[in-house]
């Protein structure tokens, strides 16, 4: 019952993602998005596609043509991934896993260990930058933010000590 309700809610995230892009919201335009579970959509920042994970594996679904295809070979662990951010360019996601922050780059394949309790924030309009929450291990605030420039990997504290919202 548990993969019904993931469905449901992904089915329901692509139909409000459906009426943010159309005119006119006609029930032609309702699209199933897989019959697998699917789990940590995302909409991309241009309203134009969907990031979703489905059995471990990152999917892209065009809104214009519905087309799905995969954006990697690389296997994530479903329930182990959370705070998903998609950079403004597509090519990149922000992520954190195991108490730990990452970016995956589905251009080059790479994947780049940001740092331990690094929760993804934002991302740079470029996708060349993004910013990570770094998480105070004596209690539930975040220490400082940091800006990742990810050619040189050079970073930048832009925030000290603040909570959570």
């Amino acid at each position: 019952m548990k993969g019904n309700k993931i469905i449901k809610t992904a089915v329901l995230f692509v139909l409000a993602a459906l009426f943010m892009t159309s005119n006119v919201f006609c029930q032609e335009n309702i699209t199933a998005v897989s019959d697998k579970d699917v789990s940590n959509f995302s909409l991309s920042v241009d309203g134009k596609n969907i990031l979703f994970l489905s059995e471990d594996l990152f999917y892209k679904m065009s809104l214009t043509d519905n087309k799905i295809s995969p954006l990697s070979e690389k296997k994530f662990q479903r329930r182990g991934i959370h705070n998903i951010r998609w950079s403004g360019d597509r090519s990149k996601i922000a992520y954190f896993s195991d108490e730990k922050g990452y970016v995956f780059d589905f251009s080059s394949k790479k994947e780049i260990l940001i740092g331990d309790k690094a929760v993804p924030y934002a991302w740079s309009p470029d996708g060349k930058k993004a910013v990570f929450a770094f998480q105070d291990p004596k209690d539930d605030g975040f220490a400082y933010m940091e800006t990742v420039n990810l050619a040189d990997k050079k970073r930048m504290t832009i925030s000290c000590r603040f909570s959570r919202i």
